[in-house]
């Protein structure tokens, strides 16, 4: 599936032919056991390859939010992996979507993915890895950039949580 997302035709085809396709492979990446790395690392890679073709942004792909809440469900799981590679391409995901919102209009496909994406990068922040931290950083800059008013609240009042919850 990643080669075919990085060839040039791959835009091509409509949302609804990929909305299957990782509907499929979200389904599999949470079927498969946590300590199967592969899958939940290649199937994060296609994500992320998917984030790049910019005419999916407002489409059902990325503004449908139970596909971005079961994503980012997997992708948190992922961030405190034991693996380095699948820690790495969750939060290279988080980055990409993070990017999405910021480029997208201020309609469904920002808040889907605003509101589901929160809860990964806050785990993003507290990695011990400084560069997974630093890129958790950059998400949460760019999401503040992109969001309206409602989106920077929501951020602010999660951080502001999660950090009364540490203390």
């Amino acid at each position: 599936f990643r080669l075919a997302i990085l060839h040039p035709s791959a835009s091509k085809q409509s949302p609804s032919f990929w909305c299957d396709v990782v509907d499929k492979i979200v389904g599999l990446m949470e079927a498969v056991p946590a300590s199967n790395v592969a899958v939940r690392m290649l199937g994060l890679r296609v994500w992320c390859n998917l984030s790049k073709i910019r005419q999916f942004y407002d489409s059902p792909l990325f503004s449908d939010q139970a596909r971005i809440g079961r994503l980012c469900s997997v992708a948190k799981e992922c961030v405190g992996s034991g693996n380095k590679n699948v820690r790495a391409s969750a939060v290279m995901l988080v980055m990409d979507l993070a990017y999405v919102v910021h480029v997208s209009p201020k309609g469904e496909t920002g808040a889907s993915i605003g509101s589901a994406l929160l809860d990964v990068v806050l785990v993003c922040l507290q990695d011990a890895d400084v560069e997974n931290r630093r890129r958790g950083l950059l998400a949460v800059g760019t999401m503040v950039l992109a969001g309206g008013k409602d989106l920077r609240e929501a951020i602010v009042t999660e951080i502001r949580n999660s950090r009364a919850e540490t203390e």
